[in-house]
């Protein structure tokens, strides 16, 4: 039987203040928040050496956000759907 998942859970308020709208100018100066030990504490991402054990593995994502909508109607009731779009195509073809 698969667990369920309480979507509930996962919601949190978010004041659009605590949004970064733009890069920084020196991205290295960006927020790291830091979790040890069941701690968490906060500091910037050039320091994120100190906090990398010898044998860590690094995984770089380099995704870009797309600004994206996609509309379906369906004449069913009841039903959710989101969508998250990881590779676009390239010929933006037309769907009606």
């Amino acid at each position: 039987m698969k667990p369920r998942i309480n979507i509930d859970e996962y919601r949190y308020d978010l004041p659009d203040g605590r949004i970064a709208q733009y890069p920084l100018a020196e991205r290295d100066l960006s927020k790291l928040l830091i979790y040890k030990g069941k701690r968490i504490s906060h500091d910037i991402f050039r320091n994120i050496i100190h906090y990398l054990e010898p044998a860590s593995l690094i995984v770089f994502n380099d995704s870009k956000v797309i600004h994206a909508r996609i509309r379906i109607r369906k004449r069913v009731l009841f039903i959710i759907m989101k969508s998250l779009i990881i590779n676009p195509a390239l010929n933006r073809a037309k769907v009606k």
